[in-house]
């Protein structure tokens, strides 16, 4: 069984770089099949072969593009939950998260905006929609599909400071979050934001994914360690549970978004450090960039074929040709993370040198969750600590380093080394149909 190099009760902070990389390319690939492959639907029509069947049934393994967004939401409760205790007043929380996602989010709606117009959408044409859109009202559009979950995530940055503000908050949180949940699925049934209310689909859905998030962050000493083949059988076993479910269902719903909840939390503590060391497939550092940016990308790519072909997404019936859209949208959203993003993460960076007065030369940053010596072997009384790399914050979306656990956790921690629609939208064809 393969063990993983880092000290024992530390949780490298690449492995949350890496989940939201593999998410961000799992939303990519469920949105790029779904724009350049006509459907396995159309395809069965024409032929049913075994080999037909076999690849129609491979294809359903990109089906869960929004339960991988709920990835997204248990990591960002993560996340949060420690940027909220290292944050120094609601306004300095506030001033950090504006910084992180809305000026490459500014970027993502103009470009969206002129792909638009050079595809004669009739969408983000009207500066008023566009306006809205920015301030994350009716966010998503045909043009920019993957915008649903922003909202829900900027809501609840807005409350973070009010309901994770401390590892009872966020019981009292994550309580609350369950009975709303139970309450919405008893009137609404089980289907995921079933209701036409965004702000009841907030309090009976993404609140749950969130309040996990923050949770595990607050015991993670407690997520069980897995390594090599039970690992693997463990992601695989809920996998293909949440997939079977979803499927059987008819769409995403409360059973299937639990269990990807589930696995996500498993995958916290628990990826393994020779897969976040690998530089080409933990692409999480531009994960936020391939999420805003990926999908006008997807229409100018097939605006550009239409135009140079006359073939539109009715016309393609090859099973694995969409993953050929892939890399260049991949370098799209890479060279657009270094014009937006990155320079916002720097500034960051720079910002919170200053407020702690660090000089130069910052090592690799380290989170710590400190348990009270008094009584090393409960878990109830851990509070968080500032990081010891000069003063400054270790944010898990924007830093590299470990999230350490002090000897008082040290036993319980330690271990062998280790958006969007399923069924997208089909985008639109040059002349702005669907």
């Amino acid at each position: 069984m393969a063990r993983n190099n880092q000290p024992a009760g530390t949780i490298p902070l690449e492995s949350l770089d890496f989940l939201r990389g593999i998410a961000a390319l799992y939303v990519l690939a469920n949105h790029t099949r779904g724009a350049f492959f006509a459907g396995g639907s159309v395809v069965l029509r024409e032929s049913a072969t075994f080999f037909d069947y076999a690849a129609v049934a491979l294809l359903q393994l990109t089906a869960l593009g929004m339960e991988f967004v709920v990835l997204f939401f248990v990591l960002s409760g993560f996340a949060m939950a420690h940027s909220v205790s290292q944050t120094q007043g609601k306004l300095a929380f506030y001033r950090k998260r504006m910084l992180r996602i809305w000026p490459p989010y500014i970027a993502a709606v103009f470009l969206a905006a002129a792909v638009a117009f050079a595809v004669s959408s009739p969408e983000l044409r009207d500066p008023a929609q566009i306006a809205g859109v920015l301030l994350y009202i009716n966010a998503d559009t045909h043009i920019t599909p993957q915008f649903w979950s922003l909202p829900y995530e900027v809501l609840f940055y807005l409350l973070c400071p009010f309901i994770i503000f401390s590892r009872r908050a966020a019981h009292l949180f994550l309580a609350a979050a369950v009975a709303l949940c139970l309450a919405s699925s008893a009137v609404f049934g089980i289907g995921f934001n079933a209701t036409g209310s965004f702000f009841l689909n907030f309090l009976g859905n993404e609140l749950l994914f969130f309040a996990v998030g923050a949770m595990a962050y607050h015991h993670v000493g407690r997520i069980p360690v897995l390594t090599g083949t039970r690992l693997g059988v463990a992601c695989c076993v809920l996998f293909l549970a949440c997939l079977a479910v979803k499927l059987a269902y008819g769409g995403s719903n409360l059973v299937s978004n639990v269990l990807m909840v589930g696995m996500t939390v498993l995958l916290i503590r628990n990826v393994p450090q020779r897969l976040t060391s690998l530089r080409w497939l933990n692409v999480g550092h531009f994960s936020y960039s391939i999420y805003i940016f990926h999908y006008a990308f997807i229409v100018a790519g097939l605006a550009i074929v239409e135009r140079l072909t006359g073939v539109t997404t009715a016309d393609m019936t090859s099973y694995w040709a969409w993953a050929c859209a892939m890399p260049p949208i991949l370098f799209l959203c890479w060279l657009l993370y270094h014009v937006t993003e990155r320079p916002c993460n720097q500034m960051l960076k720079r910002l919170r040198q200053k407020g702690a007065g660090s000089g130069p030369g910052d090592g690799g940053q380290r989170l710590h969750v400190v348990a009270r010596a008094d009584r090393p072997e409960s878990h109830s009384n851990d509070r968080v600590e500032r990081p010891a790399v000069n003063g400054s914050e270790a944010v898990p979306e924007e830093s590299e380093g470990a999230l350490r656990l002090r000897p008082a956790q040290t036993q319980a921690l330690r271990r062998p080394s280790p958006a969007t629609p399923s069924d997208p939208p089909v985008a639109r064809s040059f002349s702005g149909r669907r």
